[in-house]
């Protein structure tokens, strides 16, 4: 009878969960069960950035250092020809305080950073980090310095980087109100640009929208 019990696991103890259950009848040494697959991914992220934040950092601050000549080379290529008919809204109306066509652009980079943030490992959240921080920095210089859409105190204003970023960004609408924009696209380094004359082969786009006259009477045309 003993034996029949034995052998249908009667009087058998039970383990508790988290334990693994193959351990010495008749003994209280018990073994932890082995990680989860889960666990033993996040220790090797662990081994990989064994300091999660300096690595968020350090790809954040490259981020916004490399976010200045990709934006100023979307302006060029993709603002200033086939979303013309989109960005052309600021063109017309650079100074507006309400929303425009063009505003909406901002959309999609930062609903991107966010889920970046919320969902990625330290690399994909220094990259949203850094992308929010450069759009953030861009709004502030070119629509609250350049064009004043909104309001920005007078220290920040007379700061001599926001000075000359105000000055070399109007060269882009020396066309006027009316005008197709011209080099510099870079708002940081509109100067640089406009110095070594990175954009000097441009042609306006206007193909891809109804012609926009530039005004004759502009001395900068």
């Amino acid at each position: 009878m003993r034996r029949r019990a034995a052998a249908r696991g009667i009087g058998r103890r039970v383990a508790p969960e988290g334990v693994d259950r193959l351990y010495c009848a008749g003994s209280d040494q018990r073994r932890p069960s082995r990680p989860s697959g889960g666990t033993r991914l996040r220790r090797a992220d662990r081994r990989a950035y064994p300091y999660p934040v300096l690595s968020e950092l350090a790809v954040a601050v490259a981020t916004l250092i490399a976010a200045e000549p990709v934006m100023a080379v979307v302006h060029r290529f993709a603002f200033h020809g086939p979303l013309w008919c989109s960005h052309k809204s600021h063109h017309e109306h650079p100074t507006a305080p309400r929303l425009v066509r063009n505003d909406l652009a901002w959309l999609w980079p930062l609903l991107t950073s966010a889920i970046l943030i919320m969902f990625g490992g330290p690399v994909l959240v220094g990259l949203g980090i850094g992308t929010v921080a450069y759009a953030g920095a861009y709004i502030l210089a070119h629509d609250g310095v350049a064009h004043g859409r909104f309001w920005v105190p007078e220290v920040i204003r007379q700061m001599t980087v926001f000075r000359v970023i105000a000055q070399t960004h109007h060269l882009h609408h020396r066309g006027g109100r009316d005008g197709i924009g011209a080099t510099p696209f870079a708002v940081y380094f509109a100067h640089l640009e406009y110095r070594w004359g990175l954009s000097a082969r441009y042609r306006a786009p206007t193909k891809l929208c109804a012609p926009i006259r530039v005004s004759r009477s502009d001395p900068l045309a």
